[in-house]
């Protein structure tokens, strides 16, 4: 166990290094490829772990009573993993807290770019639900998270 969990740690930080050196190698030489594969390899890497995070929460939030909480928690624990990956952070102005209070509400983010899995973890409420597709079960984590914790559609 403590061999295993020692190599999952290891691979972790040597992503974590990998992807720190292609942002900042890519700053440097002002190299927008190194930058774009720096962040996409951070992305890919972040929501693949909270998708595993995901699951593990959301069958723990489930048995301690708070299931509603589990996709919102995945959702916070991403926009903090790409914040320490990438340093990308959307400020949310709110000042009126239309997010906070309005209900019923959608929040339907069109996968036109990376962003909006990121910004949704910025405006996702507690108690939301995630609706996707149904042959998302299929694809390994994030399918797991899918199934545990989302709401399929039969499409």
């Amino acid at each position: 166990m403590n061999s295993a969990l020692f190599w999952l740690l290891a691979f972790a930080f040597f992503l974590f290094a990998t992807v720190q050196l292609l942002l900042i190698v890519g700053k440097a030489t002002n190299n927008h490829a190194l930058q774009y594969y720096g962040r996409a390899l951070a992305s890919f890497t972040a929501l693949i772990l909270c998708a595993a995070y995901g699951t593990i929460a959301s069958a723990g939030l489930n048995v301690a009573g708070y299931g509603g909480l589990g996709q919102w928690t995945t959702a916070k624990a991403f926009k903090w993993m790409m914040l320490l990956f990438t340093g990308v952070w959307f400020e949310i102005d709110d000042e009126e807290d239309y997010i906070g209070r309005t209900r019923p509400a959608v929040f339907v983010g069109n996968h036109q770019t990376e962003l909006d899995v990121l910004f949704l973890g910025h405006v996702f409420p507690p108690y939301c639900s995630v609706t996707a597709k149904k042959s998302l079960k299929y694809v390994p984590i994030l399918g797991w998270f899918s199934t545990s914790a989302m709401r399929s559609l039969a499409w």
